[in-house]
């Protein structure tokens, strides 16, 4: 029975093996990248472990995070929080192993709106056109500010920026996103055609006939 004392254990090692696997052997995160669009708006990461046959497996070995720059983002235990517009990439390590996300940040700084004035006669229809733009004057994509209108009698304006003249005046105009505004003017003129001035009558210049000219004689010599 001796050759029973040396197998057992062998039998049981290869068992543990076999059923958790091998272990980890990679390590990934749940996103690759992440995009914030508003400062202090947050992402969660979390780390991935799998075995060689890419079956998903627990791991005893503590999770590390950092962040290449801690103005744009920073990251505690996963959570990924907005700081300021720009690029940086987050990185976890645990045991030998390493995973990284992209992280961009936009955070919006400015509204813009088009154009300064609308002329339009009444009656007329014409559009604003507004955009976001982040701390570096770049265009934040999606982000649709709302528009109204002061004087409603001049003209009407909807959520998107679409005007209709409706009566004489100067009205004032103003895209909204979050705490974030742009101002612009509608010019409201008559709708009628002025009827154009009747053209100038000239009278007829009398032309002055032409004085014939003198003759004159040949002067006799005396003699």
């Amino acid at each position: 029975m001796k050759w029973m004392k040396v197998i057992m254990p062998i039998l049981a090692l290869a068992f543990l093996v076999v059923a958790c696997g091998g272990g980890a052997a990679s390590m990934d995160l749940n996103k690759k990248a992440v995009k914030l669009e508003d400062k202090g708006a947050t992402a969660q990461l979390s780390a991935v472990f799998k075995d060689k046959d890419g079956n998903v497996v627990d791991s005893k070995n503590a999770v590390k995070w950092q962040t290449s720059d801690a103005t744009v983002a920073t990251v505690a235990n996963g959570t990924v929080a907005a700081v300021g517009t720009g690029k940086a990439t987050v990185s976890a390590m645990s045991g030998d192993f390493t995973a990284t996300a992209a992280v961009t940040v936009q955070i919006p700084a400015k509204v813009t709106i088009a154009p300064g004035v609308l002329a339009l006669k009444e009656g007329a229809g014409g559009a604003f056109s507004a955009k976001v733009l982040d701390q570096k004057g770049k265009l934040i994509a999606g982000k649709s500010p709302k528009f109204s209108i002061a004087n409603s009698s001049v003209a009407s304006i909807s959520g998107g920026g679409k005007v209709k003249a409706k009566g004489i005046g100067v009205t004032g105009v103003t895209a909204t996103y979050g705490g974030l505004q742009a101002t612009a003017k509608v010019k409201v003129t008559s709708g009628k055609d002025e009827a154009a001035p009747p053209p100038a009558k000239f009278g007829k210049k009398k032309v002055k006939k032409a004085k014939k000219p003198k003759k004159f004689g040949k002067k006799k010599k005396k003699k």
